[in-house]
C-alpha cells in the first residue's frame, strides 16, 4: 500500500519553474493506493490522454481506481510525486527515468527529478539570466537562448563526437526542452546521417521549438553540428500554429503537464483548451499541434451554475424568489462555441453530462442543466438565465423568480 504525496498548488509553479521544494513541508496527501507495486500505485493516480480519449475515465478522482481511496482531489501525477510505502516505510520520489529513494528534508526539485538545469554561462555582453552555451559561442546578434554544438570527426564511417563538449552537454540545459532535443533527436541524427552528408553540403531538423544543423566544408572527415532554441514562447501570444515532436508519448506527456497544467477537454474529444484559449492538439502519440487564440469572440469557457438546494425551486414555484449568485453553486465549465451547446452539454442524453465533450466538472450533481439555472459566458461577458423558451439576459446581482423563467405559458400554481 502507498500514500500519494503531490507538491501543493502554491508551491507547484515554483517547481515547474526549477525551484526547489522541501518533502513534507511543501506536500499534501492526495491518495492512499492498495497495491504493492509501485508503479501501478503511480499510474492509478493519473489519467493518460488515451484512456479519456477511450471514455474510461475523466480524472483520476471523480471515477477512482477500485484499489484508490481518495484523500484530495489534486492533478495528475506527475514527477516530483512522491509515493510512501507503508509496508517499509521509505519516501520514493518519482522522477523523469523511474524513481528514487528521498527522505523527510530533502529538497525536490526538477534536477533532483533528473530534468536537468543547470547553472548559466555567458559570453560578455550577453544577459546572464537568459543565455546559455555549450560546446560554442552563441551567434552573435541573434536572439537565442541555448546553444549546443561541436566539431565531429568521421572515422570508418562512424561519427566521433567530441569528448570534451560531450561532458559539457551532459550538465545539461536551462531548458529541458532543448536538452531533450539535442540528446533524443541531434546525436543520433549526427551518428546516422553524418557519414552521408557530402562535402560542402548541409541539412536540417526542427521539432517546432528547436533547430538543428550539420554540415561538411572542405573535408570530407569533419562535420559541424550546431543546435539553437529561441524563448519557449508565449503560446497565448504565437500568431501562427506550432507542430511539436517528441520521442515518445512519455515524453509528449511530461511537456503538456508542464506547459498546459491548466488544460481541459475542449468541445470535441481530441483536444484541449486552456485558460488562455490556447488549443492544445494531440495528433499522435509523439506529436502536438498548438493553436493560438484566434476563435470567435462567443468561444470559450462557460460557467454553469445550478440552484444549491432543491428547496430553493420549490421556493420558486410558490411564488418566491431567490439571488444570483448567492443561492447558486458552479457545477461546470464547457469549452465551446455557443451558449445552447454550453447548456445541452450539461443535460443526461445518452450518457451522464460530466462525461460530454467540452465538460469539465466542478460539482457533482445528479440533475441536467434547466429552467431557474444560470450560465456565464466567457470573460462574465453576458450572464443568461434559462427559461422555458431559450435564456435571458440577467445581472452580475439578479433576483430570480418564476415569471423570468416560465415565459412561454401563464404560470398556474397548485
Amino acid at each position: 500500500m502507498f500514500n500519494v504525496y503531490h507538491i501543493n498548488e502554491e508551491r507547484f509553479r515554483d517547481f515547474l519553474q526549477g525551484k526547489a521544494c522541501v518533502f513534507p513541508d511543501d506536500f499534501e496527501l492526495v491518495a492512499r493506493v492498495d497495491n504493492g507495486d509501485i508503479e501501478q500505485a503511480y499510474l492509478a493516480t493519473k489519467v493518460s490522454f488515451d484512456e479519456a480519449m477511450r471514455g474510461k475515465r475523466i480524472n483520476w478522482w471523480s471515477d477512482p481506481l477500485p484499489e484508490v481511496q481518495v484523500v484530495k482531489k489534486s492533478r495528475n501525477s506527475f514527477i516530483g510525486t512522491v509515493m510512501e510505502d507503508l509496508v517499509s516505510t521509505r519516501f520514493h520520489l518519482i522522477t523523469l527515468h523511474g524513481e528514487k529513494e528521498i527522505y523527510p528534508g530533502d529538497e525536490v526539485s526538477m534536477k533532483a527529478c533528473e530534468v536537468i538545469f543547470t547553472e548559466v554561462k555567458t559570453i560578455e555582453g550577453q544577459d546572464p539570466r537568459r543565455k546559455l552555451v555549450c560546446g560554442i559561442p552563441l551567434p552573435e546578434n541573434q536572439n537565442y537562448v541555448s546553444a549546443w554544438g561541436c566539431e565531429c570527426s568521421i572515422v570508418d564511417g562512424w561519427v566521433d563526437i567530441s569528448k570534451d563538449v560531450r561532458e559539457d552537454f551532459t550538465e545539461g540545459s536551462v531548458l529541458p526542452e532543448f536538452f531533450h532535443f539535442v540528446k533524443v533527436f541531434v546525436r543520433p541524427w549526427i551518428e546516422k546521417e553524418g557519414p552521408k552528408l557530402k562535402r560542402y553540403q548541409n541539412t536540417s531538423i526542427y521539432n517546432g521549438l528547436c533547430r538543428a544543423m550539420m554540415m561538411k566544408k572542405e573535408s570530407d572527415t569533419v562535420l559541424y553540428t550546431t543546435a539553437l532554441i529561441h524563448d519557449v514562447p508565449k503560446w497565448a501570444e504565437m500568431k501562427t500554429p506550432a507542430s511539436l515532436v517528441f520521442q515518445n508519448q512519455k515524453e509528449r506527456d511530461i511537456f503538456m503537464d508542464v506547459h498546459f497544467s491548466d488544460r481541459t477537454w475542449a468541445s470535441t474529444p481530441d483536444r484541449f483548451i486552456t485558460n488562455e484559449f490556447v488549443m492544445v492538439i494531440p495528433v499522435d502519440r509523439k506529436m502536438l499541434k498548438v493553436v493560438p487564440p484566434t476563435e470567435p469572440e462567443a468561444r470559450g469557457m462557460y460557467q454553469v451554475y445550478h440552484l444549491s438546494r432543491t428547496e430553493h425551486m420549490k421556493l420558486l414555484l410558490e411564488g418566491g424568489e431567490v439571488k444570483f449568485p448567492e443561492d447558486y453553486q458552479k457545477v461546470a465549465q464547457v469549452f465551446c462555441d455557443d451558449l445552447s451547446y454550453a447548456h445541452t452539454a450539461t443535460c443526461h442524453i445518452d450518457q451522464p453530462w460530466w462525461r460530454n465533450s467540452g465538460v469539465h466538472l466542478i460539482k457533482m450533481t445528479k440533475k441536467s442543466t434547466s429552467v431557474g439555472d444560470v450560465i456565464m459566458a466567457p470573460r462574465g461577458m453576458k450572464i443568461y438565465l434559462v427559461t422555458d423558451d431559450g435564456y435571458m439576459g440577467i445581472e452580475q446581482r439578479s433576483i430570480i423568480t418564476r415569471e423570468m423563467f416560465f415565459r412561454k405559458r401563464q404560470y398556474s400554481g397548485g
